[in-house]
């Protein structure tokens, strides 16, 4: 069944988020090449603590090459197809997120309740426009908040708020901008009160984003934004997997 011509915001914003949603999953695809290929191959790791699906070197790498299937949602208008891109999605996510090889990269967590949102989008594509915009707009801000919140609640440490955890994080190797700049351009003496800056400024842009359900959407389209994509100065492109299914 097609569209109707009605709604054609819902096959744009859909498609849209596809690219996003895709762009982030395989951003870091020659690391998942090599991991899933040779690395737990070299081990095998195994964790008495998840079922034997959940082991399977098979599973992870199914599961990573399935969202391939979404691209086709590029050629065609077919309601049906738009839901099981979004199923897709959600499978491919929870399947990698409690995988033991790769439960611990949030890439998995981030894809899997913007793929909730983008399935509960296709699947009101009849609804009226105007509500469905306001339930959307509601939804996004709902799912930004409570992604955010874990890691803001998460940083309120005093190892966190005096620099201490990123100085350790990335002292080491190559990061983002703003750390490449500490790490090159101040004394060591002065390298820990820099990193006690930025790891600060860090908390407050997560606890900003942890608000967004009760803050106005275009204060999250106007200031938010522009915080999901200054994340990369303090990290590496690839925190793009994690974040670029919530642009």
């Amino acid at each position: 069944m097609a569209l109707k011509r009605g709604v054609p915001d819902v096959i744009g914003a859909f498609r849209l988020f596809t690219l996003f949603w895709l762009a982030g999953w395989y951003v870091k695809w020659w690391f998942f090449i090599v991991y899933l290929t040779r690395v737990i191959d070299a081990g095998p790791w195994m964790f008495d603590f998840f079922p034997a699906f959940f082991r399977s070197a098979e599973v992870v790498r199914f599961f990573y090459v399935l969202p391939l299937l979404c691209v086709y949602v590029f050629q065609t208008r077919n309601i049906s197809y738009f839901r099981f891109g979004a199923w897709v999605m959600i499978v491919s996510s929870a399947a990698l997120a409690m995988h033991q090889d790769t439960y611990n990269d949030a890439t998995f967590v981030t894809s899997f309740w913007s793929g909730l949102w983008a399935l509960w989008l296709v699947s009101r594509a009849d609804a009226s426009g105007g509500e469905l915009e306001i339930h959307a707009k509601e939804l996004v801000s709902l799912i930004i908040g409570m992604i955010f919140m874990g890691g803001f609640a998460g940083k309120l440490t005093g190892r966190y708020w005096d620099g201490t955890v990123l100085a350790n994080i990335f002292g080491g190797y190559e990061a983002g901008v703003q750390v490449e700049w500490i790490k090159h351009s101040t004394s060591p003496d002065s390298r820990l009160a820099a990193f006690c800056a930025l790891s600060r400024s860090v908390i407050l842009c997560e606890g900003i984003l942890a608000l967004s359900p009760i803050l106005p959407f275009r204060f999250l389209l106007y200031v938010g934004v522009p915080l999901l994509l200054g994340f990369a100065l303090t990290n590496t492109v690839w925190i793009y997997s994690v974040l670029s299914c919530l642009l």
